[in-house]
């Protein structure tokens, strides 16, 4: 899990009003811009949590879905902060293609 979030966008609004935006990097680093500064960070998907570190602390989100674009979720993290999360682009799976002839 986690794939379609590699070099995914993701908007995250807490409930003080604060709105981040968070880009997942490839290669595991992953950017936060708030509405003051942009802070680098990491990110890692473990044990069902998507987890964020940057400036020295880390938290972690309950992940039990893939993100979806333009769908909201609304999950609280390890320190008890409850916030919306849309994504604005993620990494989509490969179409399948059907050969001629299946049924699904």
């Amino acid at each position: 899990m986690g794939a379609e979030l590699r070099g995914a966008t993701v908007q995250v609004a807490f409930n003080d009003g604060v709105m981040n935006t968070v880009t997942f990097n490839a290669d595991g680093t992953a950017t936060i811009q708030g509405p003051t500064e942009t802070v680098p960070g990491r990110w890692y998907v473990q044990n069902q949590r998507l987890c964020l570190e940057a400036s020295g602390a880390r938290e972690c989100w309950p992940y039990q879905a893939a993100f979806q674009n333009g769908q909201t979720v609304t999950l609280t993290s390890d320190c008890a902060s409850t916030s919306q999360w849309t994504a604005l682009s993620t990494a989509q799976p490969p179409m399948q293609q059907r050969r001629p002839g299946e049924r699904g």
